[in-house]
């Protein structure tokens, strides 16, 4: 249920996905979601025959928007964005993220790029055209989660992400990190990261990446 909960606060956003169990398909229409899933809009989506199914299934944000009718062009902006921020902040060259053995993820600062660039270890998150995934701000989220009562096609409990209240929240920008809590009442606010002195942290203009890190995973602060 996270994908859901973690929307809703867009407003009406375009959703597309393939595949999913029943209980979690029932509830995108019901977070205010436009769906535009691989079977109710299949056109949208094409297959690379490089791939290994079921990750070869591929779209794009014009022909989502298609499918949904949809003219409304980009949303407003979600977060507050500044050029420079004034409070107080650390230095840091990256952070370490140990979601699992198999997401082992590492966001290194590039000075030159002036962005953070992610890892799975040591390997190089790269893109199709062969350069690394990267972000403006990367704001790590600590949540609690949980398993659920609902189970993958392998019989793994999907997690329970709980997006409401407040908790711990780290947000590295401009070589910098800012440590600070995130606060969300209700799954229909949108979330806001606030330093300690409770002023909210404006993020860098462009590209953000947020990580929904467990609370039992350590964060590891690279200097």
């Amino acid at each position: 249920m996270t994908d859901p909960d973690v929307l809703r606060q867009f407003g009406p956003a375009v959703f597309g996905y393939a595949g999913g169990v029943a209980a979690v398909k029932r509830e995108v229409p019901r977070a205010g979601l436009v769906d535009v899933n691989y079977i109710l809009a299949a056109d949208a989506y094409v297959r690379d025959p490089a791939k290994a199914s079921p990750h070869d299934v591929y779209t794009t944000t014009s022909a989502l928007r298609k499918a949904a009718a949809s003219d409304a062009g980009p949303p407003r902006p979600v977060f507050s964005y500044a050029d420079a921020y004034e409070g107080t902040a650390r230095r840091a060259s990256g952070v370490h993220l140990p979601f699992s053995t198999v997401s082992d993820v590492v966001w290194t600062w590039d000075r030159r790029e002036g962005a953070w660039l992610r890892a799975h270890g040591e390997v190089a998150h790269l893109l199709e055209d062969g350069s690394q995934v990267s972000a403006r701000t990367v704001v790590v989220q600590v949540v609690e989660v949980a398993a659920s009562h609902i189970v993958d096609a392998a019989g793994n409990p999907s997690p329970d992400v709980e997006l409401t209240g407040r908790g711990r929240a780290y947000v590295f920008r401009d070589g910098t990190v800012i440590v600070g809590r995130w606060e969300r009442p209700t799954l229909e606010d949108v979330t806001r990261f606030l330093a300690r002195d409770g002023e909210e942290i404006p993020l860098s203009p462009g590209r953000t990446w947020v990580e929904l890190l467990p609370s039992t995973v350590p964060v590891e602060i690279l200097r």
